[in-house]
């Protein structure tokens, strides 16, 4: 049974979502009550869940007994969701009846990360697609991120994709996989679906000509986080990992050493953008930096101020190129910390 998508309102992650991903989250999300006294979870527990604390008051207390902090419905912070470290570092206890949402974290991460990707509406296909495909280049060059490439190297990309084609229902890419190709649709729709654990298949967004994907996984060099489906026949031009890494991965994610990066930020002219998740931050905090971990950069991007520079930091710069991309997609000027934080003095605050 869904629940309202009232109960979204007041958390900043969750109003980041388009309404298409909101609907289908709501369907998976269960809102669940304790008592006074109980735990929601305890120190040291493994939880595949992310909760939202709707009503009540939380105590959160160290392994050792003692209190390290509480949180009320009442409170700003709790516009955030509840410590999210796997295992629980701190025990949350119930000071009084409390009423949580609950999402499967994996699915969150994976809704938030196309919750602004391109919508279309499902009930245009069939439709006469001839204008759209005559225009797919147009849209294509109207990303912000198409239009950061010099006219050399576009004209280098478009030369080195080669043209393939899919009947309706084909998988372009499946959820999982190794990285191989990066794709640009020239004719028909195409689905990103995810699957979730209990075996049912989301569809997270839809795209048509002129738009791309397959990049965030040949950026990162992780594995596929959703399938990419044919829903009706496509023709699409697509670049090998090879070429991308050459021509593209490079323009689109400018890499700083740590010693150039921290002048920047010195200056005043740019500022950490840290995308590493909150337990991650917590052992090695970077003073100074703003946060927003990588898996919400998309629905949160929108709140970064105009006119600076971004230095989106991570452990090892795999994540925080994808961070860059996303950004200069969207129009911000971003770069990327060479080697993360490995290569980075972090120095305390005095």
């Amino acid at each position: 049974m869904s629940i309202s998508l009232n109960l979204f309102a007041p958390y900043s992650l969750l109003r980041g979502l388009s309404s298409q991903s909101a609907s289908q989250l709501a369907r998976r999300t269960q809102l669940i009550r304790r008592q006074v006294g109980d735990y929601l979870f305890r120190a040291g527990d493994h939880s595949a869940y992310t909760y939202f604390l709707v009503s009540g008051q939380l105590a959160f207390e160290a392994p050792t007994g003692l209190l390290a902090g509480h949180l009320s419905a009442r409170d700003r912070a709790a516009a955030e969701p509840l410590p999210e470290v796997s295992p629980h570092q701190v025990s949350a206890r119930c000071l009084s009846e409390v009423c949580c949402l609950s999402i499967d974290s994996a699915l969150l991460e994976v809704m938030l990360s196309w919750g602004r990707a391109p919508q279309i509406d499902v009930g245009e296909i069939g439709t006469d697609t001839t204008a759209d495909t005559e225009d797919w280049m147009l849209r294509l060059l109207q990303h912000r991120s198409f239009q950061q490439l010099p006219a050399t190297v576009l004209q280098s990309m478009f030369l080195r994709m080669s043209p393939v084609e899919a009947a309706a229902g084909d998988l372009l890419i499946r959820q999982h996989d190794r990285g191989d190709f990066f794709y640009v649709i020239v004719e028909g729709r195409c689905r990103v679906i995810r699957e979730a654990a209990d075996g049912t298949s989301l569809q997270l967004a839809t795209f048509g000509p002129g738009d791309c994907f397959g990049e965030e996984s040949l950026l990162s060099g992780t594995p596929r986080n959703a399938s990419v489906q044919a829903l009706t026949a496509v023709r699409l031009l697509r670049m090998e990992q090879s070429d991308f890494a050459q021509l593209l991965s490079d323009a689109w994610t400018r890499r700083l050493s740590g010693r150039i990066a921290e002048s920047h930020v010195a200056s005043g002219t740019a500022r950490w953008l840290d995308v590493r998740l909150p337990s991650e931050r917590r052992g090695r905090p970077l003073p100074g930096s703003l946060h927003i971990p990588l898996y919400c950069l998309r629905a949160k991007a929108g709140e970064l101020p105009d006119g600076i520079r971004y230095v989106c930091v991570c452990d090892n710069g795999r994540r925080s190129a994808v961070a860059a991309f996303i950004l200069a997609h969207m129009g911000r000027e971003a770069c990327v910390l060479e080697n993360g934080l490995q290569g980075l003095q972090v120095r305390e605050p005095a």
